[in-house]
């Protein structure tokens, strides 16, 4: 249908929740078009002599049955033809020869379409009429039809002209097929509607969705209205005021962001009406309400290089001219336009994040970024980092050699340091609760969770490293980021835990943890004129410990189902040994509960006639569980206790024998979860110098150990000896 149009046209089923359109069980015999619209029949023509032929005037003979309403609107058919068919002047074929002849019908009116045969002169002499039809498929379903080879009855050819069918025009414009990692570059889906009726919904649905943003559409009536419109839109939003920090309440549900309303009222990936989240501020894609007949459509679009590599991006648009979006919940039938866009990522920058144990503040943690250009010849200027958390603050570690602007010449490295430490704020861990309450209801309970999280308080932080900045929390980016994050995250959990549908995912996983940090970095081409993007991390862990995920098997005290039949029984073990599995493997990471720092607060001699010294020390203990608090026993081991002193001494550690620990050495504490303590004590040193203190020994039991009872939970005991030296200055 409609050959003059570019992509793979058919009426496939829609369903809500990330899978493609899909063809018809039985689509191959419902065959439709629109009124006016061209329908191209290809037919295989073959010479079986040995000499060669001319077929003249090759044409179709059709019949057509126009429909009641279309029989009463048009009056006498044979003053307006129903269709029209175009004739093929010659076909040359030599002598055994097969070819293919197209001939193209546009329909006018109304009604059912059949090709009874084709006509035409043979060697423009002899007229030719040929039966066309469909032979019947081989039936297989008794012994008979088995043994004696039968066929069902041939089909005519023919097809339904559906005055309420769609008909939607789609140009693809400036889509590029080369850019480089990161880079984000503007094209246009434009969309016009070819026949007399108003399309109500119309459905964009992506493969490949972190490669692509689709902002509002927007009618436009002229050719200088599109223009003004490609100039006037934006994706990055320059800012000389951008906060350094701020909190954001966000959404917190894991949407699938593959599919976007175009036309219809908007939806979200569980079937109810998008941006409904109270006290939310959404940057979503605003749909029209309907696109008229003649009307044309303009969807600006930004693809942009996500992944190195060369890669095929479908696309698909649906069109409807009667159906609601709503009826995606259970699949409807669209006509379907798709296409493949080719594209190749070229690498631009290389970026690594790492992580670091803060030696002065146990509660902090230094976050590296690494950043490395692997552009020949081109210079690469960053303008700005933003990291986003619900727990976390980042500020940068400048020192008085930090340029004002950033810029990675070809081949160079860049090492971008940040300092992350708690936001000022209670800690509820309200995402992570959320799990562990909706994995142990679709374990163990008999009807499946269908809540979603609650919003997020999300905390922004960023460092302009250029001359200005980007606005990517109240503009249109943070949507494209957010559906990027969401993407990344659907694909991680598929991967972790495969016995779960994904269709359970937004009923059971938010999009962002409390603790987990996602990083973007934005950057330009040296003067800022030249190409733009960002790339960004996904999740970054900073080694504290917030595996929540193993509570979830133990069985709650109440709602657990009461009869479990063998099947599933099997399959609720499979499930569980699967999930403690998946935790079982990142169990290799160096996370400590509890963590130690040693600070100088002092230095006093204890006789003017005598050298000796004592050195009063702040010994502070916090914990980084945000479910249990620790009753904990700490030991400060002096160098003369050689007995102990190996197993608690790094490598590394310097002088060991002009001082030792005086006053109490055995200190019993408690600690909240997310809470510090901290105690006093002193150090005896015999000369003045650098000493490295680090030598203790923390033994620390989980106030409230009931998890401990699940064969599949960690274990809430731990015997912590110091990972670094510790070096203070004794001086007077």
């Amino acid at each position: 249908m409609s050959p003059d149009l570019e992509g793979e046209d058919g009426v496939l089923e829609w369903r809500n929740g990330g899978p493609a359109p899909s063809a018809l069980v039985n689509g191959s015999a419902d065959h439709r078009c629109s009124v006016g619209e061209s329908v191209a029949v290809l037919l295989v023509v073959k010479n079986p002599l040995t000499i060669g032929i001319t077929l003249n005037g090759f044409t179709l003979d059709c019949h057509f049955d126009a429909a009641l309403d279309a029989k009463a609107t048009n009056g006498d058919e044979s003053e307006s033809p129903a269709f029209a068919i175009t004739t093929v002047d010659t076909v040359v074929l030599e002598g055994g020869q097969t070819s293919m002849v197209t001939v193209t019908i546009t329909t006018h009116c109304a009604g059912r379409l059949t090709i009874r045969g084709a006509t035409y002169l043979l060697c423009d002499i002899l007229p030719t009429y040929k039966t066309l039809k469909m032979p019947g498929k081989r039936l297989n379903d008794t012994m008979e039809q088995r043994v004696t080879p039968t066929y069902s009855a041939d089909t005519q050819l023919g097809f339904q002209v559906d005055a309420s069918f769609p008909r939607l025009e789609a140009v693809l414009e400036d889509f590029p097929d080369t850019l480089m990692s990161g880079s984000m570059q503007r094209a246009l889906i434009r969309l016009t509607n070819r026949t007399q009726q108003s399309c109500q919904s119309i459905m964009l649905w992506l493969s490949h969705p972190s490669f692509f943003d689709v902002a509002s559409p927007q009618l436009v009536d002229t050719d200088e209205a599109s223009a003004e419109l490609a100039e006037s839109q934006s994706m990055y939003v320059y800012s000389d005021n951008v906060e350094a920090t701020s909190e954001v309440l966000a959404a917190n549900v894991l949407r699938d962001c593959s599919m976007f309303v175009l036309a219809g009222p908007a939806i979200a990936s569980d079937g109810s009406a998008a941006g409904t989240e109270c006290g939310v501020k959404s940057h979503a894609l605003i749909p029209v309400e309907t696109l008229g007949p003649g009307e044309s459509l303009l969807v600006p679009v930004w693809i942009r290089g996500d992944r190195v590599g060369a890669h095929t991006l479908s696309m698909a648009i649906g069109a409807s001219t009667t159906q609601s979006t709503r009826a995606l919940t259970t699949g409807c039938k669209m006509r379907t336009r798709k296409f493949e866009i080719d594209l190749v990522v070229t690498p631009s920058l290389r970026v690594n994040a790492f992580v670091r144990p803060s030696v002065q503040n146990p509660h902090e943690r230094i976050l590296g970024i690494e950043i490395e250009n692997v552009q020949s010849g081109l210079d690469i200027q960053l303008v700005q980092s933003t990291f986003t958390s619900g727990h976390y603050e980042l500020l940068p570690l400048r020192t008085g050699t930090t340029p004002r602007v950033v810029q990675i010449g070809s081949k160079q490295t860049v090492n971008l340091m940040y300092k992350a430490r708690p936001w000022a704020r209670d800690v509820q861990a309200q995402p992570e609760q959320f799990t562990i309450s909706a994995l142990q209801q679709y374990i163990f309970a008999k009807d499946k969770p269908t809540a979603v999280p609650a919003p997020i308080r999300l905390v922004h932080s960023n460092a302009v490293l250029g001359h200005q900045g980007i606005d990517s929390t109240h503009s249109s980016l943070q949507a494209y980021i957010a559906r990027s994050q969401a993407h990344r995250r659907r694909t991680m959990l598929c991967n972790a835990y495969p016995l779960i549908p994904e269709k359970f995912h937004s009923a059971l996983f938010p999009l962002y943890e409390t603790f987990g940090i996602d990083f973007v970095l934005f950057w330009s081409e040296t003067g800022g004129k030249g190409r733009t993007g960002h790339h960004s991390i996904t999740g970054i862990d900073l080694g504290v410990p917030h595996d929540y995920i193993n509570e979830a098997l133990t069985p709650p005290a109440s709602g657990a189902a009461r009869m479990w039949l063998k099947d599933t029984e099997h399959d609720r073990q499979e499930l569980i040994q699967s999930i403690a599995n998946r935790s079982a493997a990142s169990a290799h990471r160096t996370e400590r509960t509890l963590d130690v720092a040693l600070r100088l607060t002092g230095v006093r001699r204890v006789s003017e006639a005598d050298a000796l010294c004592v050195a009063d020390i702040e010994v502070s203990v916090y914990n980084h569980s945000w479910q249990h608090a620790y009753n904990a026993t700490l030991r400060l081991i002096s160098p003369s206790e050689s007995d102990q002193a190996s197993e608690t001494k790094p490598e590394s550690s310097g002088p060991q024998a002009a001082w030792t620990w005086c006053g109490v050495t055995t200190h019993t504490l408690s600690v909240d979860p997310l809470g510090s303590v901290c105690v006093q004590a002193q150090v005896a040193c015999s000369a003045l110098g650098i000493i490295d203190v680090g030598m203790w020994e923390l033994s620390a039991t989980a106030v409230n150990a009931t998890a401990a009872t699940s064969p599949y939970a960690k274990s809430l005991e731990c015997k912590l000896h110091p990972l670094h030296p510790s070096f203070i200055n004794v001086t007077i």
